[in-house]
Formats: C-alpha cells, sequence, structure tokens
C-alpha cells in the first residue's frame, strides 16, 4: 500500500435520506488496481482500477479485503477471489 491520496463521497445505503459517507481509497501498487478502499459498516469493497473505472463489490469480508491487500498479486487476486465470487457494479465518482 502506498498511501491514502483518493477519497470517495456517496450514499449510505441503510438511510433513507441524502446522508454522505466518507470512504477512503489507498493507492496500491499493482499493473491492474490503482486503489482499493473498503467499508466495513457495510462490507463495501471499492476497486479503481487502472483505465480509471471504480467498482463497488458487496459483501466482501474484512479477510477478503485484508488478503487482498497482502496479496503477491492484486489483480490476479481480484480476478480469482472477488468478481467470481462478490456481485459488483460500476460506480461513476461525482
Amino acid at each position: 500500500m502506498l498511501g491514502c491520496l483518493v477519497d470517495e463521497v456517496r450514499l449510505a445505503p441503510s438511510y433513507p435520506t441524502a446522508q454522505a459517507v466518507r470512504v477512503r481509497r489507498d493507492r496500491v501498487s499493482s499493473e491492474a488496481v490503482a486503489s482499493v478502499g473498503y467499508d466495513a459498516t457495510t462490507n463495501e469493497l471499492d476497486i479503481e482500477y487502472i483505465s480509471g473505472d471504480v467498482y463497488r463489490y458487496a459483501m466482501v469480508p474484512p479477510s477478503v479485503h485484508r488478503d487482498l491487500l497482502a496479496a503477491r498479486s492484486i489483480g490476479a487476486f481480484v480476478n480469482r477471489f472477488i468478481k467470481p465470487h462478490y456481485p459488483g457494479r460500476e460506480t461513476f465518482d461525482s
């Protein structure tokens, strides 16, 4: 991990009104992934790819987030353990 350089503001899904929640994405050393963020209250994992696309994966346990950050190859870990197992959707930074 190279340090926190990216912040994102998004709406908390559990609130009926628009309440902003700050999610920090930390830059990572990877040829495929630029930054990773995790919200432990909602178990959502945000991945920003080198292309600039950001995807949010739901129902990701904290242990998977930890394993991702410790992986020898973050891109390979995402392809093998995140994409096939957790529902993801593209998000758009405002």
